[in-house]
């Protein structure tokens, strides 16, 4: 602990700049520059949900009814000088607003790639400052700010008992949501979903005046904790009958910023690209009673299977609600398998979540990289008999340890021969689609690797699934680092910033709740290149406890000592079951 003066440093660095640093009053009102506002509104992070009407259709794993691609059809997009600037325009976000004028723009992409503005690359300077030291949390006003404009019809089979979700899987570097004029929400993280419950807004029972939370609803210290901006699960879900008003047509706003105060996270060596850069869907979720997030064990024991469910459900469960959990043999699912083993229990009234006791499955075929055997699991949610919802997930039996320092699978030691791999195409940018994806995994087999680590983000959700078919172990990594800070010798500054410390855990619950049940993910990474601190320390500490796998977490940006860093790490910070320098070069 001697070390621990470096941590004190940082500490008195941060409390000069809050008393030297004119522009703090303007971060309360501009939520693109305030670290404790960036989730308003928004539903917290959950598995991949599909909304499937029964389990026939979830097992084909085919398209559901009530989930709409907004893709489809091209956006009108017109570039802005600044959010400012983009908020001002009222009237873009009227349904009265004809916007025929506007380029029309495939969604999802990024500006830069269809030739709004150059691409930008840096290893570690931030683009927009030189001097983070000083500058964090604010963002230059010169800050291009793009708007996208559709409209969206609600289907006739969604206009009675469901609620109305809009999903967008990524956008960045931050986001702000309108629909028919009224304010949505606001999100920060570029790299994983930001989820709003807009039933309100086309039912038109909104308050147009509402605005971000940093405005509207400014505690005194002019910031957010996570639990104030996150909206939570069960919020606004019973509201009696919803039916929605009689307008056929709806119109869907989206403001994305080139930079937010999130940008000094997610300076990650990469070429700087913004937009809605993954898919843009529209959900129909029971009303109800629904589910909002469901956890898979799949472990071994022995040669036996163990698998254990958990289900939470977005609002209190009714009288008479049940859960049905049904695993299928690993040939390809059908209607006609089957099962290998099913379970129901019942919710009581009242309880928003459910366990199911562990199912044993004899002679289980292991999951892993020479051999990734997948299992189809279904998951009802029942009323008096009646399946509200299903969803399905594949799911692989593995284990995953650290013994005698040595990491293993299935009890096997493993030589890792892995790749960074970021999301990029050379003409579309980040917009990455299924065949993309399926020509780098080819290409990294060619090469006899079997290992990923997801530089330096979260990657789209169907890379997931494809490492797991494929047999790939991969690092799940969180959309952190702070590289730019480098230059300032100040690389640790924002993990040991309590103002930031919300945003941290933040990411890092993104990550891990949507990616939790894949069997592919064998390691948590708490993100690149950002020093350490105490808000990285909370972040591995988090995942500890939520991980039911217990799956080892690694961080390469701290130093055996665990004190705050100045310049790079060894990898080798007490707080990592992995020790894991990256960039060694070669002898």
């Amino acid at each position: 602990y001697r070390y621990r003066w470096r941590l004190a440093l940082f500490r008195f660095v941060n409390l000069l700049r809050r008393l030297i640093r004119v522009p703090w009053w303007r971060c309360r009102r501009l939520p693109w520059e305030d670290p404790r506002c960036f989730a308003d509104r928004k539903l917290p992070a959950h598995a991949p949900l599909r909304y499937y009407p029964n389990a026939e259709v979830a097992r084909l794993r085919g398209q559901s009814p009530f989930v709409i691609d907004l893709g489809l059809q091209t956006w009108r997009f017109r570039l802005f000088a600044s959010p400012q600037e983009a908020k001002g325009a009222s009237k873009v976000r009227e349904p009265g607003f004809s916007g025929k004028d506007w380029d029309e723009v495939p969604v999802p992409s990024n500006w830069q790639m269809l030739g709004y503005s150059p691409p930008c690359y840096t290893n570690v300077s931030f683009p927009f400052t030189a001097v983070p030291l000083l500058m964090a949390p604010a963002v230059p006003r010169s800050n291009p700010t793009g708007v996208y404009r559709t409209f969206f019809d609600v289907p006739a089979e969604w206009q009675s008992g469901r609620r109305i979700h809009v999903i967008f899987h990524a956008a960045g570097s931050a986001l702000m949501v309108w629909v028919d004029g009224h304010y949505v929400g606001y999100s920060q993280d570029s790299m994983t979903a930001a989820e709003f419950d807009i039933t309100d807004c086309v039912q038109g029972r909104c308050d147009i005046s509402s605005s971000c939370c940093s405005s509207s609803s400014s505690s005194s210290s002019g910031g957010h904790s996570q639990e104030a901006c996150l909206q939570s699960p069960d919020t606004a879900a019973l509201n009696g009958e919803q039916n929605l008003q009689e307008r056929t047509q709806h119109l869907l706003v989206a403001m994305v910023p080139s930079w937010s105060d999130g940008s000094y996270l997610e300076d990650q060596d990469q070429w700087w690209l913004m937009g809605l850069h993954r898919t843009v869907e529209l959900v129909a979720v029971p009303t109800t009673c629904s589910i909002a997030d469901f956890e898979l064990n799949a472990a071994l024991s022995g040669t036996d299977g163990m698998l254990q469910s958990r289900v939470q459900l977005a609002s209190p469960a009714l009288l008479g609600s049940a859960v049905r959990v049904t695993l299928s043999p690993p040939s390809s699912p059908n209607k006609d398998n089957k099962p290998t083993a099913c379970i129901t229990g019942t919710v009581s009234e009242g309880q928003i979540s459910w366990e199911s006791p562990p199912m044993r499955i004899a002679d289980v075929r292991p999951w892993s990289a020479e051999e990734p055997t997948l299992y189809s699991c279904v998951i009802e949610l029942l009323v008096n008999g009646e399946v509200l919802q299903a969803e399905s997930a594949r799911v692989g039996f593995r284990n995953v340890d650290i013994v005698d320092g040595q990491l293993r699978v299935n009890g096997k030691a493993v030589i890792i021969a892995g790749a960074n791999v970021h999301e990029l195409h050379p003409t579309r940018g980040k917009a990455l689609t299924e065949e993309d994806m399926l020509r780098d995994l080819r290409l990294l087999q060619q090469g006899n690797f079997n290992a990923i680590r997801n530089a330096h983000y979260p990657h789209h959700p169907r890379w997931y699934e494809l490492c797991d078919e494929h047999g790939f172990y991969v690092v799940d990594e969180a959309n952190i680092e702070t590289h730019g800070f480098l230059e300032n010798l100040a690389i640790s500054l924002l993990a040991c910033d309590p103002a930031w410390a919300s945003q941290f855990l933040y990411r890092v619950q993104n990550m891990f709740k949507r990616a939790k049940n894949h069997a592919c993910v064998i390691t948590w990474s708490l993100g690149n290149e950002s020093g350490w601190g105490p808000n990285l320390a909370a972040c591995a500490e988090w995942l500890r406890e939520a991980d039911v796998q217990c799956r080892p977490v690694q961080y390469e940006g701290g130093e055996w000592h665990g004190d705050a860093v100045v310049l790079f790490g060894d990898g080798q910070v007490p707080a990592s079951d992995v020790i894991c320098p990256m960039y060694w070069s070669l002898p």
